[in-house]
């Protein structure tokens, strides 16, 4: 399973579906910008690539998230 790190941020799995902002938000009935809130305290895992502005999420990760 090869892994690839993200901007020194942890590593993730290179085969692991990202979704952004407005995916999760829809994936998680809310809007964008309580998606946007939760980024910025730190309290769901996210991740930006390289030369990017956009924030991305691990479908994996969101998924354990939310079952938490």
């Amino acid at each position: 399973m090869k892994k690839i790190n993200v901007l020194g941020q942890q590593l993730i799995n290179a085969n692991d579906e990202l979704l952004t902002v407005e995916e999760v938000a829809k994936m998680m009935k809310v809007k964008p910008a309580s998606i946007r809130k939760r980024v910025q305290r730190g309290t769901i895992p996210s991740y930006k690539k390289p030369g990017s502005k956009r924030r991305w999420f691990s479908k994996v990760e969101l998924i354990a998230y939310i079952k938490s």
